[in-house]
């Protein structure tokens, strides 16, 4: 079997060039491990007498949080974009759409953080199911088009969620900073609602990236602590207010 060097140094090159999108090494070029280097350059390298590849097949076993999510993303883009097939069309397989999504999201991170590829694609992200967290609700039951979960999931289904949307109230009741762990993986991480700070400075580096709130109508000032002294709830405020969506910029 013959061994091409350009094939299978192309495919490294090309991950390589991709930044890595979560955690400590979020910003950073995807280097290839040196196990990872080879796995690429037997997949692309390994050649048939007619030059296609000999491998059309890899099972690969990794541990958890060992970067194969990293790993598949990137080959599944290189396979995509720029392995030469006219047309090409990548699936992941997963036993079951969460999963697969994790494949799919990272895909799309890896391609916003690359202006090249950021040019030749146009990206379409999808929202497959949207979970409500909500003491109330959990405990009657709530109903409607969104799923009603346990507080109790949170950890089993947050790290898989691409957008995140926190009510201000976290702030006060101290769990925010437990949330904020939990969402690590999310693009979106929006904090919304009355009680929310609209002061993005304050944010700055926290995990949240916009904020959704009220700022309030100075020239009403007058009667609106007239009405907070009378103890007016948020309804007999509302008029007031000045909804405004803040994005939070490192």
């Amino acid at each position: 079997m013959p061994f091409s060097e350009a094939h299978a140094n192309h495919a490294i090159n090309f991950i390589e060039q991709l930044k890595l999108t979560k955690g400590r090494w979020a910003g950073q070029p995807f280097k290839l491990l040196p196990w990872e280097k080879d796995l690429v350059r037997r997949l692309f390298g390994t050649l048939r007498e007619d030059g296609t590849r000999q491998y059309r097949t890899a099972y690969v076993e990794i541990g958890k949080k060992n970067g194969k999510s990293e790993l598949g993303a990137a080959i599944a883009l290189y396979m995509l974009l720029a392995d030469g097939e006219p047309n090409a069309e990548v699936y992941v397989a997963a036993c079951d759409r969460q999963q697969a999504s994790i494949i799919f999201n990272t895909s799309m991170n890896f391609v916003e953080g690359n202006p090249t590829l950021s040019k030749v694609t146009n990206l379409v992200r999808s929202t497959n199911q949207v979970f409500i967290f909500d003491k109330g609700l959990t405990i009657s039951g709530g109903e409607g088009a969104a799923r009603v979960v346990d507080m109790a999931q949170q950890p089993d289904i947050l790290p898989l969620c691409d957008l995140m949307i926190i009510t201000g109230t976290t702030l006060i009741n101290g769990s925010i900073d437990h949330l904020l762990e939990l969402t690590q993986n999310a693009r979106e991480v929006v904090l919304v609602g009355s009680s929310t700070p609209m002061l993005a400075q304050a944010f700055k580096g926290s995990g949240v990236t916009a904020l959704a709130g009220s700022w309030w109508d100075s020239s009403l000032k007058d009667e609106m602590f007239k009405k907070l002294s009378l103890s007016c709830g948020i309804s007999h405020l509302k008029r007031m207010m000045i909804k405004k969506f803040v994005r939070v910029t490192d």
